[in-house]
């Protein structure tokens, strides 16, 4: 077997085991650190969600909240439940949607102790918390919430919020808004790994509402979610199309979309709905007196669906940029272990890299030789070592591409 073979080979059995991903990763959390200018009236689809507030502006931004949560618009939903609060003292629910933006289910996260404070602010207890309501959907909301944040291992208390969720769901079979975040538990069970059962019943709860309502926000993006293989991906053009028509003013939305086109092949859709969520995403840095950037989740796929239309030229102008933000910035990853590439500049420039260097066999072209500061990180030192590897194996460096497959 050739040196070259070999090292594709190995390379394959460690993204069988997890360690790396030559798959454009499935979720990215753009910006969740990063504190949110109120974004105001955005255009993000339609829900109902009535509440006892009597103050029309409290309701609205409440309403606002309730759009950019099912959108994963994490931070900006939490700014908009804080406005209601701050209209309104006793919107229960907006405590309660505040609450609900320390936990992404999709992505196997909770912030506990920040999603606990947020319930300290409606009562000192869960008694206590239970009474600022006389409204048994949101007693019902509020009660699951509690186990979903209370004593316990996360797997535990995701399991409980689920059995909840599933008995409320029962009870209000008509809600839209309980029957979606019941379907959201149904992933948030399984801890980031794709179980058909699961997903297939998340995603006929998500069809059911978006049947009700095609702009609703939530149903569509559930249902991308369930259907978000190969297999399965053509049940959801029509909700991918829906939602990139409903919520223009969402980042996720708009690249989430291309999960659906990826898996179908459609590569100017893949390119279009990533255009669109850099837009978005860099429109809401500018609110932030942030600067655009060239990296990230969306930039990421962006690029591949440039190489995959052949577009090679527009890919690495934008990978220029990305590794013109890296070198500027000059950090190695802060951590060893990145859960998630693409939150990191230096570890989501190198996929980007090798991405490039890969899809167009780049091995002579200089943009192979770039060299980065990946410090110890694990993750960025598995594809540097592979790309060289590769690089080396074709060049006919039996001995260089050894010691860069022993280094891997």
């Amino acid at each position: 077997m050739k040196l070259c073979q070999k090292i594709v080979l190995a390379w394959l059995l460690l993204v069988t085991l997890g360690l790396l991903s030559p798959a454009l990763p499935a979720h990215g959390e753009e910006d969740a650190a990063e504190k949110a200018v109120a974004p105001g009236s955005r255009v993000l689809g339609q829900i109902s969600f009535p509440t006892a507030s009597e103050s029309p502006e409290a309701q609205a931004a409440f309403i606002q909240g309730m759009l950019l949560l099912h959108l994963f618009e994490y931070p900006f939903a939490r700014e908009q439940f804080q406005l209601a609060q701050e209209l309104d003292p006793d919107l229960v629910m907006a405590y309660w949607g505040e609450a609900m933006t320390h936990n992404h289910p999709i992505w196997d996260r909770q912030d506990l102790a920040a999603a606990r404070d947020v319930l300290m602010k409606l009562g000192a207890t869960p008694d206590e918390r239970l009474a600022r309501t006389p409204v048994a959907r949101e007693k019902g909301l509020l009660a699951a919430l509690e186990l979903l944040y209370g004593d316990g291992p996360k797997a535990a208390r995701d399991a409980a919020y689920l059995r909840a969720m599933e008995t409320l769901a029962a009870e209000f079979p008509e809600d839209h808004e309980i029957q979606l975040f019941y379907a959201l538990a149904l992933f948030g069970v399984q801890a980031g790994v794709r179980d058909t059962a699961a997903y297939m019943l998340s995603t006929a709860i998500a069809q059911d509402v978006f049947s009700d309502n095609p702009q609703h926000p939530g149903a569509a993006h559930y249902l991308i979610h369930g259907v978000d293989d190969p297999v399965h991906a053509v049940l959801g053009l029509r909700a991918a199309r829906a939602l990139a028509a409903m919520a223009p003013d969402a980042g996720h939305s708009q690249h989430m979309t291309s999960h659906i086109f990826t898996a179908l092949g459609m590569w100017d859709d893949v390119v279009s709905a990533n255009e669109a969520a850099v837009k978005v995403q860099n429109a809401m840095r500018g609110e932030q007196d942030l600067a655009a950037r060239h990296w990230g989740h969306y930039n990421y796929w962006l690029l591949y669906g440039y190489l995959q239309q052949g577009r090679d030229g527009a890919a690495r102008e934008l990978l220029e940029a990305a590794y013109g933000e890296a070198q500027a910035d000059g950090k190695a990853p802060a951590e060893r272990l990145l859960l998630d590439a693409d939150s990191d500049l230096v570890g989501s420039v190198l996929q980007m890299w090798a991405r490039y260097v890969i899809e167009t066999r780049g091995w002579t072209d200089a943009v192979a030789d770039w060299t980065f500061n990946s410090g110890d990180a694990y993750d960025p030192n598995l594809t540097i070592s592979f790309v060289k590897a590769l690089q080396a194996a074709h060049a006919g460096l039996a001995a260089q591409a050894g010691q860069f497959q022993q280094q891997f």
